[in-house]
């Protein structure tokens, strides 16, 4: 039996996690990649890696994701090195999801992937939704979802994380159904229950 992979494709603060919180709620597997990174910043092996080019990084053998998030930002080449750590790891942690998926025989499998577009060659979907909103409300969720000490800092984050992306016009064109996320969240929430439903 072979498993439909659905893809989500969005850009920061676009409620990619929200949408696999709906999939979730209908018993549908998500592979949630932030999560996996959580998880594996906390094994042994994974901090001795990053101590080795981020030790300012490590408190009490702890990786503190907030320095490492502030060495890396707007430094290419540290994330660079950040992401050879950590992306064969996270494809290695997707490639058992998949077989444990298949083992349990589900029908249908969603990845919450940031790199979704980029690294796509890694993870091949048959469908992807886009998750689109526009930028002034993304920045609004993006600024309160924590709190900052510095409002230009978190600005500057955002935008900076923003243009790295693909923008709304290759996530569409890269898409199977496009998910505007402007509307309340039962809208949302209904929208992706017919999604599922259409699947069937």
């Amino acid at each position: 039996m072979s498993i439909k992979i659905i893809g989500l494709s969005g850009s920061i603060s676009s409620g990619k996690s929200f949408v696999a919180s709906i999939f979730s709620s209908k018993k549908i597997w998500v592979f949630d990649a932030d999560l996996v990174v959580h998880n594996l910043l906390q094994k042994t092996e994974i901090i001795r890696a990053i101590a080795v080019d981020f030790g300012d990084a490590i408190n009490n053998n702890q990786v503190d994701r907030q320095i490492l998030g502030d060495i890396v930002f707007g430094d290419r080449q540290k994330l660079t090195k950040l992401e050879q750590i950590l992306h064969p790891q996270v494809r290695l942690e997707y490639f058992a999801f998949l077989h444990k998926a298949k083992r349990y025989k589900q029908k249908l499998i969603v990845l919450n992937i940031p790199l979704l577009l980029e690294k796509k060659q890694y993870y091949r979907c048959h469908k992807i939704i886009a998750i689109i909103a526009d930028q002034q409300l993304r920045w609004h969720r993006f600024y309160h979802r924590k709190t900052w000490q510095n409002i230009n800092y978190a600005r500057q984050k955002f935008l900076t994380i923003d243009q790295k992306q693909p923008n709304n016009f290759i996530r569409c064109k890269n898409a199977d159904f496009i998910l505007p996320n402007h509307f309340s969240k039962n809208i949302v929430r209904q929208k992706i229950i017919n999604f599922i439903t259409s699947l069937k």
